[in-house]
């Protein structure tokens, strides 16, 4: 079977398979997880659903399968087969910019866009901006152990230390007169030559300590509130920019660099249905 969405496209394997099954369940209605396994010859539909669900990664045998149902050239083929390594290295982030890099000269049309060692753990993990703005705390004590005591989510002295390191190397901590840590103008462009995949891991990890929060985190220290409405798909870039206008608006009101805690702020706009097609419009 031809591919449904250019492969070299994707930075995500599992984004490619679930956008390949959408498009399928809007060609045929009857179109379902089970009979895309009976294709596949799997012995069991669980095993393609936990790999389109992230509950794990495709083995040899289903990404050998995934390769022949889409009939991928050599270049796509080996371009799905690092996506699919490249997931399994989502908590070494040094072997995924090897890998990416690698992976840039083999397939040079394809959507990876590497960033380097240092700044791909910049924006992966959760822990290097929040250890910045800890530096602009009333007190701040330039000790691993006591950086990593501060925060709520785990993090270990070691991480703190190799987060403090490449924040100096890269230029967002600086040292003064006094030789105090203090955060540094250098910003990192993220809006090109950026790999998609560590904005996903950074991403991954903020919902997961949102959802810890809910748990753990007295309500009088948080605050999460959430509307459900109905847009127009027309209207979701300006929506887009007038959310990035009010965290930067946010900031200039409530950022003090004689604060006491280190907060994340975090506006989300997640469409919880399909879009209603023209087709469907003209048939209602």
């Amino acid at each position: 079977m031809s591919q449904t969405a250019e492969i070299l496209s994707f930075t995500d394997y599992r984004a490619y398979l679930n956008a390949h099954f959408q498009i399928a369940k809007r060609r045929n209605r009857r179109w379902s997880y089970g009979a895309w396994a009976k294709q596949l010859r799997l012995s069991s539909t669980s095993s393609l659903t936990k790999v389109l669900h992230g509950q794990r990664d495709a083995g040899p045998e289903i990404t050998g399968k995934l390769v022949d149902y889409f009939e991928f050239d050599t270049q796509q083929s080996g371009y799905f087969r690092d996506l699919v390594q490249l997931s399994k290295l989502k908590h070494d982030a040094r072997l995924s910019v090897l890998l990416m890099e690698k992976m840039e000269r083999r397939h040079p049309d394809g959507a990876i866009r590497i960033l380097s060692d240092d700044e791909f753990k910049l924006v992966s993990e959760w822990h290097y901006y929040a250890i910045r703005q800890l530096t602009r705390r009333k007190r701040f004590v330039e000790s691993a152990n006591w950086i990593a005591q501060q925060f709520r989510f785990r993090l270990s002295p070691t991480e703190a230390q190799n987060a403090l390191q490449t924040l100096l190397r890269l230029g967002l901590l600086a040292r003064d007169s006094r030789g105090r840590l203090r955060v540094a103008t250098r910003v990192i462009d993220t809006s090109h030559g950026i790999a998609n995949e560590a904005l996903k891991r950074h991403h991954e990890q903020a919902l997961l300590q949102t959802a810890e929060a809910v748990r753990t985190i007295d309500v009088s220290e948080r605050s999460m509130v959430d509307s459900t409405l109905v847009m127009k798909l027309e209207d979701v870039p300006r929506a887009k920019e007038f959310l990035r206008n009010t965290i930067d608006e946010f900031e200039k009101l409530f950022e003090k660099d004689d604060g006491d805690s280190v907060f994340r702020f975090q506006l989300q706009l997640v469409p919880l249905t399909k879009n209603y097609s023209k087709k469907e419009e003209k048939n209602a």
